[in-house]
């Protein structure tokens, strides 16, 4: 029998060994949704689907979103001169593009692409009801930049909405507090609202198994400022809020309308399968 020497083995064996390491990529958490308000500034109401109309995620070349979803006569997000930036003392978030300038009263909404054949994140999608994300079992992923600019006066409440109205973290500040705060849901992060600074919200969805689609056992868990990159924080997030029920079909804001003094703008919205998806750090 002929002795093949192993040296002719080893380009097989690279490339086997090449495509045993490539296959965890396929398998890897994705970014579903995606915006940075690339428009010029002072443009009303940028397009925020990627010219279209019902949305793709961003694997399928889209942003995750639809076009704006206006109601009635509100006031239009405004884009800015300029985006937000975040950094830690070890990395720095990677952010494009500018920002968009919140208006006061109820804002557009930034819903999610609607269902498709093919869709990557069909998975995801509520069995009850697909226009929406939330099978039991699944987990989603969310952060945005937020910056509160001017005076924060016991009239200012900015939240951020996620899905529903009930669903929702952001700053508050009223006459029954001592000072301006985050919040998620009617618990406080105990976390002081500042002005002036560029907070940098995650929000963690976990669906919980269901026997009955009324359960509610559905939670919310936020981190206001956290590490970037990896995985989950080994510190604990700032608020907990279980017992829910958080379907998620896209993202708003609103402000008290009668909160002249505050200017809020709010970046870099994100959605995804893990907290790496939506803490990505600037290479």
């Amino acid at each position: 029998m002929k002795i093949i020497p192993s040296v002719y083995y080893l380009p097989a064996l690279v490339m086997c060994c090449i495509g045993l390491l490539s296959i965890p990529v396929s398998l890897q958490a994705k970014l579903i949704a995606y915006q940075s308000f690339t428009d010029g500034a002072g443009v009303e109401n940028p397009d925020v689907s990627q010219e279209n109309a019902t949305g793709k995620p961003l694997p399928d070349g889209g942003s995750g979103f639809q076009k704006l979803k206006i109601m009635g006569k509100r006031q239009p997000f405004v884009v800015t001169s300029q985006g937000l930036a975040y950094q830690t003392q070890a990395s720095v978030l990677s952010v494009e593009g500018n920002a968009v300038e919140v208006p006061s009263g109820i804002s557009p909404m930034l819903l999610l692409y609607t269902p498709y054949a093919g869709d990557p994140f069909a998975s995801l999608r509520s069995t009850e009801d697909p226009k929406v994300f939330g099978r039991p079992g699944s987990n989603l992923w969310f952060s945005c930049l937020l910056r509160v600019k001017g005076e924060i006066s016991p009239n200012t409440v900015m939240v951020v909405k996620l899905g529903s109205s009930h669903l929702n973290f952001g700053l508050l500040y009223n006459e029954k507090a001592a000072f301006p705060f985050i919040r998620l849901i009617s618990t406080s992060t105990k976390v002081v609202g500042q002005i002036d600074h560029t907070y940098l919200f995650v929000a963690h969805i976990e669906y919980g198994a269901k026997t009955t689609p009324s359960e509610k056992n559905d939670t919310i868990r936020v981190w206001v400022d956290p590490k970037l990159g990896g995985t989950e924080p080994e510190t604990p997030p700032q608020a907990t809020v279980g017992g829910l029920s958080a379907p998620f079909g896209g993202v708003w804001f609103e402000r008290d309308m009668l909160d002249s003094k505050t200017s809020v703008v709010v970046d870099e919205i994100r959605l995804g399968e893990s907290y790496a998806d939506v803490t990505p750090v600037s290479q």
